[in-house]
């Protein structure tokens, strides 16, 4: 039988306090509000920026990005350089949705998931699973999810049954960046259509207002971000219980603990906020260092099982930790996430000093799939650089040490050079040379695998050991 996250809170609790811990203790309901509520506040992390920049954010509507992601991108946590995203904000108040998927080339990866607001994966569209073209009805289903390609309306080839009244869809195309693709790329995403489908019945829930996001009661700008994140999950988590439907009592009890009622937190008397979530940080981190959940593949990286990523279900805990730093992470289905230690463990190079990863071969990915290698200044964002050189992988012109195109297939090692944008490596580094920021600084790094074969995930595969190196110069 599971424990719960809640009993885990209590007992780690209960350690630093001489009275002891239950799951009726006001204290320990609040640690795991915090927890099970924070993504709420990711959800709106990624309307901000867009509502700052002016862009006119209405639900229902699939806004494309023309380009791919550059540094200083909005609204995307940990950007992939390589795609270009498009973010549809559902709201399945009162209505259904009518999607349309444009007719897509069977070698180009691309994926329409259908997200929680609280980050769970629940649905996938896509090349990977096959997915065809046309009209695809999205409606609101308390009780189950999934795509249904049975006994479907007349003029629909599928129906994504999704259990939350708001939802949200991060969509990518993958792109090699080059003006003529991206140019494809853009003409493909204005093919995905969404429109209202009348739906019967009062609605579900009041329509979803994105302008909230910018008001001062659920921003941090004049008040705590630990108020502010309560504030956010005591407005929407009425509207938004869990999927699962068994911890749904359980999980509205807690919160009404914890000081959520009506749509407002009021902090129950003589508990204190900040040592909530000193206690949330500290069970989500000590269950994702758990080796059945962060698996230690080789080589100092880690690949986190794919019951713990991508869709949560009850392990709460789990999905605070992706939400801190991995926000919309998908399935390990779709894609898998070997990170160097963990999402938010940073390598510290030194001026001068430059890091090369040893592969032994090139990753395996399934037909349609890919893979990159893309690093990250400490703000979770893509580094600049005047190469405008953000990420490397089988789309982009890496040799084997003997010169040849590791994308013209081939087995055996090969090597990639992290290394100051403004130190240019001899010529036969370029295209392998990824340029990081000068001068030193903490980077961290993440490889993407769309469609990773089974040795990928499994164990079998040795992956790129780290060395830091003087910087090689001509």
């Amino acid at each position: 039988m599971r424990i719960s996250p809640l009993a885990a809170i209590c007992t780690l609790f209960s350690l630093s306090s001489a009275a002891p811990c239950t799951d009726h203790d006001a204290q320990s309901s609040l640690s795991f509000a915090y927890m099970y509520g924070f993504p709420l506040y990711a959800f709106g992390d990624i309307a901000r920026p867009l509502l700052a920049a002016g862009v006119p954010l209405i639900p229902n509507i699939n806004l494309a990005s023309p380009e791919p992601n550059e540094p200083g991108a909005v609204g995307v946590v940990r950007p992939n350089a390589d795609t270009m995203y498009s973010i549809l904000f559902m709201d399945l108040s009162s209505s259904d949705l009518k999607v349309t998927v444009p007719e897509i080339p069977d070698n180009r990866y691309w994926v329409f998931p259908f997200c929680s607001p609280y980050g769970d994966d629940l649905v996938n569209l896509g090349n990977l699973g096959g997915s065809k073209p046309g009209d695809y009805l999205v409606r609101y289903n308390s009780k189950s999810y999934g795509l249904q390609t049975d006994n479907v309306p007349e003029g629909y080839v599928g129906v994504v049954n999704f259990p939350m009244p708001y939802g949200l869809v991060n969509s990518r195309i993958v792109t090699d960046r080059t003006d003529e693709d991206v140019a494809i790329v853009a003409t493909l995403q204005k093919g995905f259509r969404v429109r209202p489908v009348p739906r019967s019945g009062k609605p579900v829930a009041p329509r979803l207002d994105l302008s909230m996001f910018v008001q001062p009661e659920y921003t941090a700008q004049n008040q705590s971000l630990y108020q502010a994140v309560m504030n956010t999950a005591a407005a929407l988590t009425p509207h938004l219980p869990p999927y699962v439907v068994s911890d749904r009592k359980s999980v509205a009890k807690d919160l009404k603990k914890a000081g959520f009622k009506d749509g407002k937190f009021i902090q129950p008397a003589g508990t204190n906020l900040t040592a909530a979530v000193n206690t949330a940080n500290l069970t989500s981190k000590s269950f994702a260092s758990r080796p059945d959940v962060s698996k230690d593949v080789g080589n100092g990286w880690s690949l986190i099982a794919d019951r713990y990523i991508g869709k949560f279900d009850s392990y709460y805990n789990m999905r605070y930790q992706i939400g801190l730093t991995a926000y919309l992470a998908l399935a390990q289905s779709e894609c898998a996430y070997p990170s160097y230690g963990s999402f938010d463990e940073t390598i510290s190079v030194k001026e001068g000093e430059s890091i090369i990863w040893t592969f032994t071969a090139p990753p395996k990915i399934l037909e349609g799939g890919f893979w990159s290698l893309t690093a990250y200044g400490p703000n979770q964002d893509l580094i600049p650089n005047d190469q405008e050189k953000y990420m490397v992988g089988d789309r982009s012109n890496l040799t084997f040490p003997d010169g040849s195109s590791i994308a013209d297939g081939g087995e055996g090692p090969f090597q990639v050079l992290l290394q100051d944008s403004s130190i240019a490596p001899p010529s036969n580094w370029t295209n392998n040379w990824l340029p990081i920021t000068p001068g030193g600084g903490d980077i961290s790094v993440t490889m993407r695998w769309y469609g990773a074969e089974e040795e990928m995930v499994d164990g079998t595969y040795v992956h790129p050991k780290m060395t830091l190196v003087d910087a090689i110069k001509e």
